[in-house]
């Protein structure tokens, strides 16, 4: 279709202190054709286990030839926001539809976590916690198979790793 998403930007930021959180959304979109265009904009945020934690609607017209950006700001609520960290990466998605009437134009959607991250001197603080980083420089690498494992073989040497205490890996 002459009308679609380009892309997302999403930005994600905990209150720590209440537990509660805000997500905007701004949608890239772009009209390709000789012509403004009508359309409906359906934003959605979609948390665990599919449950919808935000859903927004609007008419947008976008002229011939043009990007335009939509925002869409959320509050999620204590209950609705599970932060993202090294042993629980939650995450959510953010999914941007097009229709014209009944027609689906363009559906397009990114995952994202929602988490706080700071420098408070020479110490690391993922939200609001001190995390000591230990990692390893991980090359993927298997005697039989080389530099394509399979998804067993990703999982074992990542499960060694956090035995051993690592929090991150460098891949290559």
């Amino acid at each position: 279709e002459p009308v679609y998403t380009i892309r997302q930007e999403i930005v994600a930021v905990p209150d720590l202190k209440k537990g509660s959180s805000t997500v905007s959304v701004k949608a890239l979109l772009e009209n390709k054709s000789f012509a403004p265009q009508t359309v409906e904009l359906l934003s959605e945020v979609i948390g665990k286990n599919g449950k919808n934690v935000g859903k927004r609607k609007r008419m947008i017209t976008i002229p011939a030839n043009t990007v335009v950006s939509e925002t869409f700001d959320y509050t999620l609520t204590k209950k609705q926001t599970e932060l993202w960290d090294i042993d629980h990466p939650n995450l959510y998605v953010s999914k941007i539809s097009l229709s014209d009437g009944d027609k689906l134009l363009n559906a397009y959607s990114d995952r994202f976590g929602i988490r706080k991250v700071e420098i408070q001197g020479n110490r690391f603080l993922l939200n609001g916690k001190i995390l000591r980083l230990a990692g390893y420089n991980w090359v993927a690498d298997d005697r039989t198979s080389g530099n394509i494992l399979p998804e067993w073989r990703y999982k074992e040497d990542i499960d060694r790793m956090k035995q051993a205490g690592a929090n991150m890996a460098r891949l290559s």
